[in-house]
């Protein structure tokens, strides 16, 4: 009896033997396999003849698609697909099956040539059988789904739920032209015709794939490999022949007594170290490193994957060590004392409870970390001790603690244990445990940072030797015997056959599994049938599941359903993590609350779960993934647990701010939230959150009544129209734009909440947004201005490497080679790779590539790349020298290769199948960690990490010149990966330019302190000679890289040049011939761990940078700041202002440079300016201020000049039609602080205080000037108040000023907030004071303006308040509503219609950006749009047409930002990277054809 001879099996059989006009071969040995398998299926497999279909030579894909459409409706019970034939792979890793009439694929052809394993996967998915297996068996038939090197890996992505997979082979499967069968349909006929002599009674899928595996791979051909999305593989397929021939003296024994050594998914205790074992040496090296953090201040910190066995190391490795041998070099640690705990939801209790368990307020005064150390002092006896705590799983503090105050705490308080303080050494050595995925969050703790910078250890994956130790020793400590291909199997299965690299995440299922198998045992011995009775390592945890799950009654089915999927926290950027739940959360709304807690004990005693005291969690986070029934609750439940979890932190941020009323929920997102929390089921919310979602409530209501005003007016409407269909459709027209209006928003909140983790993404979000409706996209799109996208945003980029001629793009991603070209994509996997390099015209690709993370020695893979989809492998020349720079020579035909002693060795690749070792060039005493080649001038650099660079003619061994360049240390470990190559030199196209890291100056001249850029030229390559920046005023753009340069480029064919440091990058333009030295763009937003940044070949306008999530795509059509559309330089005096005129037919433009003013001319078309004048400028402190007249035919600013040999400041009036020409003089006393021109009438106000000049002793006044004949301004009156703002209304009545703060009365009370006035003058020469605003205390500036129409008064102050005054009659009237933009605020300018402000606001601790804020509702301003960071913006101001924005930007220029959507799109486009992914579509716009916005 089998599974395949009952009612309802379908069994579909097709075979490709034969191609017509020779597209593909012919291979004769297929129609063999087809003829002799569907014997079998009927005579070993007990299949009805009627219930088999077999299709020899499809003629098609159409036909082979019938065939399985009819199986599929036909199949009730079993549905099996089997295919022999060829496998064809497309350039994006898409399978297709070959049909008779199939030649090669053509891009866009392919659904139309062959059968695609996706409609295959499609259609069998959709019947209604309850096993559905596929068998293919084809080239490339095993990485349809495995999506690496290992069963495990595959087995803990997403399963294809209810299918079982089994493929023939990962890359070219085997049909020799001498033999009868295909090798892998051969050994399933030979299984099917023999048996399995080491197997059970009955073949199952599983026993059948795990016999194939075995005898395949000790034929050394390739292996199967298999994905079981349900519990099909327990399907019998055929009697085991071998079994009958058994002696029957050998009956299965019963299990002996015996201690099970292997812990299960739970951890090894301290008090099991026995059988703890295959980690001797990294057990060694966490002892030693916690002994020499003795004498380093802090903790240590220990990080590594999910699963790699931190807690065993901790607890049966560091805490028994120290427990039985102490710690090296220091006596007596044997009794010290210890304490271990998790940081939970509120670690600082967690902390007392360790440490003193009876203090029941000591968590409240923990936050100050004085207070730690008079807990551990108790534990203590004597001086010289130290305790031993052990913090596991610190990613909780990210996970659980949503606390930001209590987390700092925490960090705080361990740090002050490990630190030593006055008069008393540290009172503790702290060991910290870190998962791997959440370095980038732990990072941005100081405390951590130093940690991770100076005592990081490193978990090392276990490789295949201690593997089986960790099986073998712990069986024989507990005297338990093993089969001999026990092991072997399991290693096999665990990914040992690709290269020796065992996933890390793998070891706790291992342990699972060998618990099982001790289960299953025969006496004392584990045996390969015990451990296949378990299903093996990728299936023992879900059979215990399976097995826990079917014995319960259908209401503690119905409770694990609910309950399972709240004990993991999801995550769209790492893997889903566990979480405790409290009891009483974790059974709510269960319908039978004692079958739930039955259920739960059940999988706790099979060792699923754990039961704290008050709460529940998983043994172990693979749980999650190893269990595909739980992996889909999940995945189901995905969207309720994540708003449920953005809820919490949205919650929390309200409530530490004070309940600010603009961080509440509005619209469609607080209906969207109070949908998915409003679950049957759900547990209740938190306190916090309940109060958060009720506030948002009542808000939302109140703002709906108006629109249910609206709504019931369009009611009425369409009941009273004459014809109701007409007012029906209106209504309908109505209701559909309002529910487009809903999506739109919903996509522009999605693309916001990405913007920072998945870029790329939000800005086709943004896109769509604004697509779907103008008005709700609005504000994401111009948001995206600076948003760059992202390719194969799947995958890490380690190095990145293009063909001269753009063709090819290659993506090192640590484990793969992606190859992206314009015609068709291809990759390389299976390899750990680290350099990679193409050559100029793109067809061979050489990487340098290692058996494991810690490899010395490199193997050097060449390919053809010629075809890209198809790449081909060459040659794999290998050295004991670790590679670090890999380069090919011009033309492809010499490839170089630095390495860690310093030597560059050299291949002749000019017959790349079969390279050529050349002699090794000798010239760096260190390693070579960078290199870089121009085939114009035949020459090679080198730089080495001690900054020394070597210059070498292409066919010399010997160095033609030396350089100094800065030395290079790599960055501290970021990711399990290999540190990422450097590329710190870089040639011109013209090979006369060398860009390298600036080392510090030594002369005066050379590029300053500041700079990363140093630049040679090459006429003479034996005598380099240094550029030094003819541009005295103008600065690098910024700061030195602090973490070290880590890439240099040029753009082809351009002098613009690109240094990548850590995350973030800056550009340089050098003009040759005046060795001018540009700052051009720069980016510090995207902090995430970047590499090498590159300029696309032929476009010096689209810049790329590797990161840790892919590649990000920068437009720098504007060289100067990526995303605006326009630049004028040079760079701002400090604090300089903008002032803006139209002159006739001109646009004119005043503003305050680096001791200079200028006056430019801005052609708004092609937003390009031209300097008409300019003049020598004071200092900050003298000359504040520079204004054009409204009509823009007089210049005001403040200049110096000289008489004699003394200098003067004084204010001039310059006309613009002939600025070279002073009109006229005013003279000040003290120097300008503020100018205002009066927009109606001829007056000016000029502010005349001194700044910081102390000497100065002058009165600060303001006084106004008759200017209607600025060859004579006439002074009309004085104002006797210090002014450090001046505006006058739209209507030139009123003068408003600054006045300052008031000075405290008494040295107990703060000073008063500053004081804005308004003055009556519309009598010039009698002003008179009339109304005034006291800023609040605290605040020191105010920046102010009037609405274009004088009827709206915006004031703004230093703290990032907003006020918005309406005024009537000169007066302000009634309250202002009032709208915080954050933290600090800076200048502001009305649109020129009205309905727009833009301002500076915080955007971060040190960052200021500039905002847009729509306030065509004065009573409710909201923010519209933003553009990026800066450290410093000093103004801005709109274009007349109310389209551009200018931002004064500090030691930059003035950026212009389009604020018109429509302008922006194209720009968007050009640097969009990949189209948003299908699957992201259909998660954001399930009910739309698939339709990327920009095509």
């Amino acid at each position: 009896m089998t599974d395949l001879d009952g009612a309802g099996v379908q069994v579909l059989l097709i075979a490709t033997a034969t191609h017509q006009d020779g597209g593909l071969p012919s291979v004769p040995s297929v129609a063999a396999s087809f003829r002799d398998l569907r014997r079998a299926l009927h005579e070993r497999c007990g299949v009805r003849p009627e219930q088999v279909t077999a299709v020899l030579d499809p003629a098609d894909a159409r036909s082979m698609a019938l065939a399985v459409a009819g199986a599929t409706k036909r199949a009730d019970t079993v549905l099996l697909v089997y295919f022999i034939g060829h496998g064809l792979l497309t350039p994006g890793g898409d399978l297709y099956l070959a049909a008779g009439n199939t030649t090669e694929l053509t891009p866009g052809m392919a659904e139309h040539q062959a059968y695609s394993f996706a409609a295959l996967r499609q259609a069998v998915l959709a019947g209604r059988a309850a096993s559905k297996v596929v068998v293919l068996d084809c080239c490339f038939s095993g990485r349809v789904s495995l999506g690496g090197t290992s069963l495990v890996t595959a087995f803990n992505a997403a399963p294809g739920n209810g299918m079982y997979l089994l493929g023939s082979a990962e890359l070219l499967a085997r049909a020799p032209e001498d033999a009868e069968h295909t090798t892998f349909t051969g050994a399933l006929l030979e299984l099917l015709a023999h048996g399995d002599d080491a197997g059970q009674q009955s073949l199952t899928l599983d026993a059948a794939y795990y016999a194939l595996d075995r005898r395949l791979r000790e034929r050394q051909q390739p292996v199967p490999r298999r994905v079981n999305g349900d519990l099909s593989g327990n399907l019998v397929i055929a009697p085991n022949p071998a079994f009958r021939t058994r002696a029957s003296t050998s009956p299965r024994q019963p299990p002996a007594d015996s201690v099970c050594p292997y812990p299960g998914l739970g951890p090894f205790p301290v008090d099991r170290a026995d059988v703890f074992a295959g980690r001797t040496a990294m057990t060694e090296r966490l002892v030693n490193a916690t002994a020499a953090a003795f004498d380093g201040p802090g903790p240590l910190i220990l990080v590594g994957a999910s699963g790699s066995g931190k807690t065993s190391l901790l607890n049966a490795g560091l805490l028994a060590g120290v427990r039985t041998h102490g710690l090296p070099g220091l006596p007596g640690a044997t009794g010290w004392p210890s304490r271990r705990m998790t940081p939970g939801r509120h670690p600082l209790r967690t902390l007392v409870d360790a440490l003193a368990p009876e203090s029941s307020e000591a968590a409240e005064t923990l936050a100050a970390t004085d207070g730690v150390s008079g807990l551990a002092d108790p534990l203590l006896d004597h001086p010289g001790q130290r305790l031993i705590l052990v913090v596991d799983q610190l990613e909780e503090l990210f996970t659980l603690c949503t606390d930001t105050e209590e987390r700092s705490a925490f960090l705080r308080a361990v740090t002050a244990l490990a630190e030593p303080g006055e008069g008393h050494p540290p009172r503790a050595l702290v060991v910290l445990a870190l998962r791997a995925d959440f370095y980038a969050q732990a990072v941005v703790h100081p405390e951590l940072r130093t940690a991770l910078s100076d005592s990081q250890l490193l978990v090392d994956p276990m490789d295949a030797e201690e593997l089986r130790a960790s099986i073998e020793q712990p069986a024989a400590t507990v005297q338990l015997e093993l089969d001999d291909e026990l092991v072997p199997l399991i290693l096999g299965e665990l990914g040992g056959a690709t290269g020796g690299r065992y996933p890390a995440e793998a070891l706790p299922l291992l342990s699972h599994v060998l618990q099982e198998t001790w289960k299953e045992r025969e006496g004392l011995r584990l045996t390969v049938s015990g451990y296949l009775a378990t299903g093996g390592i990728t299936k023992a945890v879900a059979t215990t599941a399976e097995n826990v799950y079917d014995r319960l009654d259908p209401a503690g089915r119905q409770a694990v359903r609910l309950m399972l999927p709240r004990l993991a926290r999801v995550s769209e950027d790492a893997a889903d993590t566990a979480q405790p739940v409290e009891w009483p959360l974790l059974v709510h709304g269960v319908s039978d609350e004692t079958a739930a807690r039955d259920a739960i004990e059940r999988f706790a005693d099979a060792r699923l779960l754990t039961l704290d005291l008050d709460t529940v969690r998983v043994s172990h986070e693979a749980l999650l993934r190893a269990w595909p029934k739980l992996a889909q609750w999940i995945d189901e439940d995905r969207d309720l647990l994540r708003a449920r979890q953005q809820l919490a932190a949205d919650a929390a941020s309200w409530k530490r701010s004070e309940r600010d009323p603009s961080l509440l929920y509005r619209g469609n997102r607080l209906i969207a939230m109070r949908e998915r929390t409003a679950t049957p089921g759900a547990p209740p919310l938190g306190t916090t959150s309940a109060d958060f979602m009720e506030r948002s409530w009542r808000q939302h209501t109140r703002d709906g009544r108006r629109r249910r005003a609206v709504f019931t007016f369009f009611v009425v409407l369409a009941l009273l129209a004459t014809t109701g269909l007409v007012g029906a459709g209106f209504y309908w027209q109505r209701a559909n734009q309002a529910q487009q209006r809903d999506l739109a928003r919903y996509l522009a909140a999605e693309a916001e909440s990405q913007r920072d983790l998945h870029p790329g993404l939000a800005k086709q979000l943004s896109l769509l947004s604004y697509q779907i409706d103008h008005q709700a996209g609005r504000s994401a799109l111009l948001n995206s201005q600076h948003t760059p996208g992202v390719i194969n945003g799947d995958d890490p980029a380690y190095d990145l490497s293009y063909s001269t001629d753009g063709r090819v793009l290659a993506i090192s991603t640590g484990d793969s080679i992606v190859l992206r070209t314009r015609n068709g994509d291809g990759s390389i996997g299976g390899i750990l790779s680290g350099p990679i390099a193409v050559t100029a015209d793109g067809t061979l690709l050489a990487a340098a590539t290692y058996s494991n993370e810690g490899a010395t020695s490199t193997t050097v893979r060449l390919w053809d790349i010629s075809h890209p989809d198809r790449p081909r492998g060459l040659a794999a020349p290998t050295t004991p020298e670790t590679v670090s720079a890999l380069l090919f020579g011009a033309g492809g035909d010499t490839l170089f290769a630095g390495t860690a002693t310093g030597r560059i060795l050299r291949w002749d690749t000019g017959d790349p199948a079969a390279p050529h070792p050349l002699s090794a060039l000798r010239g760096h005493g260190t390693e070579v960690d960078s290199l870089a080649f121009s085939g114009r001038r035949g020459l090679l650099a080198s730089a080495s990490v001690d900054g020394q660079v070597r210059l070498w003619k292409a066919t010399g061994t010997t160095p033609v010149a030396t350089l100094r360049a800065a030395p290079y240390t790599p960055p501290p470990f970021l990711h399990l990966r290999s540190v990422r190559p450097a590329h710190r030199l870089a040639f011109d196209s013209a090979g006369g330019l060398l860009a390298a890291p600036a080392t510090e100056p030594k002369k005066k001249g050379t590029l300053t302190t500041g700079d990363d850029l140093a630049l040679w030229t090459l006429d003479d390559p034996r005598a380099p000679r240094q550029v030094v920046s003819a541009d005295k005023g103008v600065s690098s753009g910024g700061s030195r890289c602090v973490e070290g340069v880590t890439s240099m480029a040029f753009a082809s064919k351009s002098k613009r040049i690109v240094a990548s440091c850590g995350g973030s990058w800056k550009t340089w333009i050098y003009t040759y011939g005046t060795d001018a030295i540009l700052p051009g763009a720069n980016n510090t937003d995207y902090h995430s761990d970047g590499g090498v940044a590159l300029f696309v070949p032929g476009n010096a306008e689209l810049l790329l940078q590797a990161t840790d999530r892919g590649v990000q795509v920068w437009d720098l059509s504007n060289g100067a700041q990526p995303g605006a559309v326009g630049f004028i330089p040079p760079a701002p005096g400090t604090g300089g202002r903008l002032s803006m005129a139209v002159s006739g037919k001109r646009l004119l433009l005043a503003y305050q440079g680096v001791g200079t003013n200028w006056l430019r001319d801005l052609t708004v078309r092609r937003l390009r300016s031209t300097a008409l004048f300019t003049a020598n400028a004071p200092d900050m402190f003298t000359g504040q201020d520079i204004a054009l007249s409204p009509d823009g035919k007089l210049l005001a600013d403040t200049e110096t000049y000289k008489q004699g040999k003394d200098t003067y400041v004084n204010l001039f009036l310059r006309g613009t039609a002939a600025p070279q020409q002073k009109l006229g003089m005013i003279e000040v006393n003290n120097g300008v602080g503020a100018l205002a021109f009066s927009p109606t009438r001829p007056l000016l106000a000029v502010s005349d205080y001194n700044g910081l000049v102390a000497r100065n002793t002058k009165p600060q006044v303001v006084r106004l000037y008759d200017i209607a004949d600025p060859r004579h301004p006439r002074q009309l009156s004085t104002i006797e108040k210090t002014g450090y703002g001046l505006v006058f209304s739209p209507d030139g009545r009123s003068l408003v000023m600054n006045e300052g703060s008031a000075r405290a009365t008494e040295a107990s009370r703060p000073p008063a907030g500053p004081l804005v006035r308004s003055w009556d003058v519309t009598d010039p020469a009698h002003p008179s004071a009339s109304w005034s605003v006291r800023m609040p205390t605290g605040s020191s500036y105010p920046y102010f303006a009037f609405r274009p129409d004088g009827k709206l008064f915006a004031l703004y102050d230093d703290s990032g308040t907003l006020q918005l005054w309406d005024i009537r009659r000169d007066r302000l009237v009634g309250s202002p509503a009032k709208v915080s933009t954050g933290s600090r605020g800076g200048s502001l300018t009305f649109s020129p219609d009205g309905t727009r402000l833009a301002l500076i606001a915080s955007s971060g601790d040190y960052d200021v950006r500039p905002e847009v804020w729509d306030v065509s509702d004065p009573d409710a301003p909201s923010r519209q749009f933003y553009m990026p960071s800066a450290s410093s913006l000093y103004s801005l101001a709109f274009l007349p047409d109310g389209k551009i924005l200018a931002v004064v930007r500090a030691s930059a220029g003035i950026d212009l930002w389009d604020a018109d959507p429509q302008h922006v799109i194209t720009d968007l486009c050009n640097a969009v990277g990949d189209p948003i992914s299908e699957k992201d579509w259909k998660r954001y716009l399930p009910d739309r054809p698939y339709r990327p916005p920009c095509r």
